[in-house]
């Protein structure tokens, strides 16, 4: 099911409608231009053909793979919006991405992580890192992808820990299932805490 929300921008943003944080909502949604036309168009031909007013369903945005939520990044949703990962999310790959964002991105789809919570923590680690396999907290040592501290706990995940992004995320996504469960609830302990 998809919805949009008839909210006014300040409501949707939750930031007092201003321009920077409307810029960010735009960026992050990438709404195709026909995205209305199409649902009003589908809308109004049931309406004839049935002889009954139909109040017209949004359609799916061309090339996303989660459904739009009218809500800002820094709300992260419930446990009761989140979708289970399709068949195809899970598909493996030939070969993993070499870009740490995109390894992440599989590897938590292996998981079941896709749509918000996928979203979720893709929000937590680039704050934490921007994916770089090398970030260091200056004031409490804690390092790499997940910011781990001590960082030498990412050594159970490999002995490459210090470099590999395969071997931060995979220690990252073992941490957040232990201690959260899932993405969404270690993000909204971050928007709380600064960090988790």
């Amino acid at each position: 099911m998809f919805r949009i929300s008839t909210r006014p921008p300040a409501a949707v943003c939750g930031f007092a409608g201003t321009m920077a944080s409307l810029a960010v909502l735009a960026a992050a949604v990438k709404i195709p231009a026909s995205a209305g036309t199409v649902a009003s168009a589908g809308a109004s031909q049931a309406a004839t053909t049935t002889g009954t007013t139909v109040a017209p369903q949004p359609t799916p945005f061309i090339g996303t793979s989660t459904p739009f939520v009218a809500r800002s990044v820094l709300q992260p949703p419930s446990r009761s919006e989140t979708r289970p990962a399709s068949p195809s999310a899970t598909a493996s790959p030939a070969v993993l991405p070499e870009n740490p964002r995109d390894i992440a991105q599989y590897l938590a789809a292996q998981r079941g992580w896709t749509g918000w919570e996928w979203t979720c923590l893709d929000e937590l680690w680039r704050r934490e890192s921007n994916y770089e396999t090398t970030a260091t907290n200056p004031a409490s040592g804690a390092y790499g992808i997940p910011q781990a501290l001590p960082a030498e706990k990412m050594a159970s995940a490999g002995p490459d820990w210090r470099t590999d992004p395969v071997t931060q995320i995979t220690w990252g996504l073992d941490y957040i299932a232990s201690r959260y469960g899932e993405p969404c609830t270690a993000w909204r302990y971050w928007l709380r805490a600064g960090s988790y």
